[in-house]
């Protein structure tokens, strides 16, 4: 991860004209029969270099792809650097597509760093999915008089943001408000220790059967006895993956809270979360309906609660993440000490922080790092978040070493304890196309380090361009390419007052008593419902 005087992004072979880019879904004259459907399909570099492709619905644009997407097929035909991560992708709601019989023409469009336009395909569709409502259900069970546990439903007590959400909660609400706590988890607990030296008390429910309504059920009934043996009064669910337990409080018959950090809605959420035949057709039915069930849904940001309003019908709620800027400043070592511990020698680093995986961008980011890394040779980028081998890791590695970029930019295994890096950085980079509210962007904000990220959802509720920090357009390189030129220009006093700037947002905007104090009061007052 060192500078090097050699241009990065130097083709080691050219793009075959018999590669001309292709729309492989969907098929032409294909029926779409559920609520989403996928628009994908790979695109050739363009003379003047990719920077971002457009999908249209009968010409009008619907929004753009995610670019940078690995295709491993393509890289064995010709070792041009592109072809690695030449795919891209596009999640489409069919609520644009007629109902009629009719059909619509659905074309991909690349536009290259030189505003050229290319069209990549074609293909006329039509659509037979009708949606249906879901009627209410009625609880099964009274709740308890005088149940004032709090029964928190998580996805998994691991690394990454919904994980580290919910254990911050949990900690507070004892710490601070005295709730007596118990969580459930659906998946792995590895820091499940962080909560039980608190005596809060953490069951592990792996497994749960989603591929069969029965057994999903019948799970589902055997839990709600086990709630009810326990005196609990109210359900927190966090993360849209953890949807069986408003489900579970439904049946046993408790108001439910739902902390919701994804940013997609939950027909897009079914579709990317889960593989193909690991959750049945009736059970996905259900997930979707809860969100109309629960008592209470809490968002991070405003943009995302909008997704679910219509469903949610008036029952939203948003509170901002809190963050303990005072107690991420004491953890966090000197800049030279924290270069020093990771080995960082580069004259200026660049750092993305989060898991190696399509939706973070780690490619996108490659991408424009190869157009500005021949004008800042200094500047070394950290991809830290490697969680295993993977096509997409494999892609990406791949893109690095055929474009020269492996001499700038380093593959980092993910890491639990991220100040070092946050503190030895120059620029955070989140380049999502998905994402709420990162927390990362949050606590590297808190300790002074100066950000850039795209407008997704969340983030400019959180990042003022020029402000507090920087922003790009998702799913384009020139845009990104751009913003970290923009960041890289700026003179030491301009970096100073931005970043004091986000650190006061931060403490402001984002205190963790103020958000803590705000779900208490949510919790408060299903309890008095349930009692």
């Amino acid at each position: 991860m060192t500078g090097g005087s050699r241009a990065a992004g130097t083709r080691t072979g050219e793009w075959p004209t018999s590669l001309p880019g292709r729309l492989d879904e969907p098929e032409d004259g294909a029926d779409i029969e559920g609520p989403v459907y996928w628009v994908r399909g790979y695109a050739p570099p363009v003379a003047s270099g990719l920077a971002r492709v457009s999908i249209r619905l009968n010409g009008r644009r619907i929004g753009l792809a995610r670019i940078g997407c690995v295709r491993l097929d393509i890289a064995g035909i010709t070792d041009h650097p592109h072809a690695a991560v030449c795919g891209f992708e596009f999640l489409a709601l069919a609520d644009d597509l007629p109902r009629d019989g009719g059909t619509v023409e659905i074309t991909a469009e690349a536009t290259g760093l030189d505003g050229s336009v290319h069209t990549i395909g074609r293909a006329h569709v039509s659509c037979s999915w009708e949606p249906r409502p879901y009627p209410p259900r009625q609880r099964r069970r009274a709740v308890p008089q005088g149940a004032r546990r709090v029964l928190v439903v998580t996805h998994g007590l691991g690394i990454g943001g919904g994980s580290s959400f919910v254990i911050d909660l949990v900690q507070r609400l004892v710490r601070w408000h005295g709730f007596e706590v118990s969580v459930l988890s659906l998946g792995a607990a590895p820091r499940r220790g962080e909560l039980e030296s608190l005596d809060v008390e953490v069951v592990e429910r792996l497994g749960l059967p989603l591929d069969d309504p029965g057994a999903f059920g019948s799970a589902i009934d055997e839990l709600a006895s086990w709630v009810a043996a326990r005196g609990m009064g109210v359900v927190l669910a966090n993360t849209l993956a953890a949807f069986p337990g408003v489900d579970l409080a439904e049946k046993a018959g408790l108001p439910s809270i739902w902390a919701i950090h994804e940013s997609q809605g939950p027909d897009g959420f079914w579709e990317v979360a889960y593989a193909p035949g690991q959750i049945h057709p009736a059970v996905r039915s259900l997930a979707r309906r809860y969100v109309a069930e629960a008592h209470a849904l809490v968002f991070a940001a405003e943009a995302t609660r909008r997704l679910f309003e219509r469903e949610a019908r008036g029952r939203t709620h948003v509170i901002p993440y809190g963050v303990d800027s005072d107690a991420l400043r004491a953890a966090a070592p000197g800049r030279a000490e924290a270069r020093r511990r990771l080995g960082v020698d580069s004259d200026a680093l660049g750092l993305c922080l989060g898991l190696l995986e399509p939706r973070k961008g780690q490619t996108i980011l490659a991408q424009a790092f190869t157009h500005v890394v021949p004008s800042d040779p200094g500047l070394g980028l950290a991809l830290v978040g490697e969680w295993g081998p993977d096509p997409y890791r494999e892609g990406l590695g791949l893109y690095l070493r055929r474009s020269g970029l492996d001499r700038h930019v380093a593959i980092i295994p993910i890491t639990s304890q991220p100040i070092d890096w946050l503190v030895a950085s120059d620029l955070l980079v989140s380049a999502s196309d998905v994402e709420s509210m990162p927390f990362v962007l949050l606590e590297a904000m808190a300790v002074g380090t100066p950000v850039l990220a795209t407008r997704v959802f969340g983030v400019p509720e959180l990042i003022e361009e020029g402000v507090t920090g920087y922003l790009s357009d998702p799913c384009d390189v020139a845009s990104l390419r751009d913003a970290i030129v923009r960041a890289r220009a700026a003179s030491e006093h301009e970096r100073r007052k931005m970043t004091d700037a986000a650190e006061a947002w931060i403490r402001t905007r984002h205190d963790p008593r103020t958000s803590t104090a705000a779900y208490a009061s949510l919790l408060h007052a299903m309890l008095a419902e349930s009692g």
